[in-house]
């Protein structure tokens, strides 16, 4: 284990930096070190940003203040809870004496240890590598330029930055092909659900505000449940009966945060082509978060990032946690919450399908059809889906007068190409 000390930047006064409007805070800082499983939590604090410069970052009296700290630790790691340039993280290194990580190297530590799937190793090693190539200086020692092993907290690696840069092109290269591949199996998989004219739902949300939990409770199933950032990454989608008795497909995402790296929304770009292809997006709020506010607009950006229109598409927004609320809480109050809900305490649950089922209800037609004696299997089908408003035999066969939507009578007439 390494003992890791965590600094929270506040930006006070600032002469050359933009005006701060991120939500990231010690708490979340702690958060994502007790995340990393080869980490352990050391000193934590805020620390005042005056004026940023350009070489270190921090002012030599806070390099100062820090290297104090460090002795009075003995962390072995100091963690930076914003997205700093490779040449501060250098000199910061060079300064200490330690190994400096920042927001985005560690958000990335995070998810290169959680990836399971296939795919979403594929996606975090590309973004892993497009951050490494990013930050190819010379760090420590000669003999340091590229640290070693999986993640960021490895060893000594290379030591000719040319020939780093080259092998990681080459694996680079070799993901991007790989990910091509996973890719139009994704597609396949798409079109195959869009055959089956099931709407698609996604959940989305600011991390560690209870999707997975949501989604277990939606779908009888046992995705990891965990209070930490990131618990689960690996995109899962299980089928649920509506009180309608409609079938639709439901997916959980990935959590989003302030500041998600660039490198993870380009290489996350196709699984989270779920989102932008789905019938209905329901953004989960956390009503404990003092941040709430703010969350909900970091999500609100990522989905602009992803090219999704907030007002054209359908989108809902509940509550989730409300089990840590008093009754006259603000975040109740919320009017752009639609409902809210405890997927630990299953608060509200029939609320929320009856919810789902309002949102996707389609608009309905009226439609007579004779099927022949032998077309059973299409008028049990019809029976099945309680789409038969009244039937009479024909010395033809037998005409059957159905209500339904235009998905189901897509679905209908798929049933021919089954065969």
């Amino acid at each position: 284990m390494i003992t890791c000390l965590v600094i929270q930047p506040i930006f006070d006064r600032y002469k050359n930096l933009k005006k701060n409007t991120s939500i990231e805070n010690i708490q979340e800082a702690i958060s994502l070190v007790e995340s990393v499983g080869k980490l352990k939590l050391g000193n934590n604090f805020t620390l005042k940003v005056r004026k940023v410069f350009a070489g270190t970052f921090f002012s030599k009296d806070s390099l100062n203040f820090i290297f104090d700290s460090l002795a009075e630790s003995s962390a072995g790691l100091v963690f930076i809870n914003y997205n700093i340039s490779a040449i501060q993280q250098r000199n910061i290194e060079r300064y200490l004496k330690v190994k400096v990580i920042d927001r985005t190297g560690l958000i990335l530590e995070i998810f290169s240890e959680r990836a399971k799937s296939f795919e979403g190793r594929l996606q975090v090693d590309l973004a892993r590598l497009s951050y490494q190539k990013s930050r190819l200086v010379k760090s420590w020692t000669h003999l340091e330029r590229q640290r070693g092993g999986k993640g960021f907290l490895g060893g000594p690696g290379e030591t000719q930055i040319e020939s780093d840069r080259r092998q990681l092109d080459s694996q680079i290269k070799n993901i991007k092909v790989k990910l091509k591949i996973v890719e139009k199996t994704r597609k396949l998989h798409r079109d195959s659900r869009k055959s089956l004219q099931f709407p698609f739902v996604t959940l989305v949300g600011y991390t560690n505000v209870g999707k997975s939990s949501l989604f277990n409770r939606l779908t009888s199933s046992s995705n990891l449940e965990k209070d930490m950032l990131f618990a689960t990454l690996d995109a899962s989608a299980r089928r649920v009966s509506l009180p309608s008795s409609k079938d639709i497909i439901i997916s959980d995402t990935v959590g989003f945060i302030s500041n998600l790296p660039t490198q993870l929304i380009k290489s996350f770009k196709s699984s989270l082509e779920e989102v932008i292809s789905s019938d209905l997006i329901i953004h989960v709020i956390d009503l404990s978060s003092p941040f709430a506010s703010n969350e909900r607009q970091e999500v609100k950006k990522i989905l602009d990032e992803l090219n999704i229109d907030w007002n054209k598409t359908k989108i809902i927004e509940i509550g989730n946690k409300q089990d840590l609320l008093n009754s006259d809480s603000d975040a109740l109050k919320n009017s752009e919450i639609g409902l809210t809900v405890s997927a630990k305490n299953d608060i509200h649950f029939e609320e929320l399908l009856r919810l789902i089922d309002l949102n996707l209800a389609e608009e309905l037609q009226k439609e007579s059809m004779i099927l022949k004696f032998c077309e059973g299997r299409k008028r049990s089908w019809l029976m099945e889906n309680n789409l038969v408003q009244g039937e009479r035999y024909l010395s033809t066969g037998i005409k059957l007068d159905v209500r339904w939507s235009a998905r189901q009578k897509g679905k209908f007439l798929n049933l021919d190409r089954d065969n």
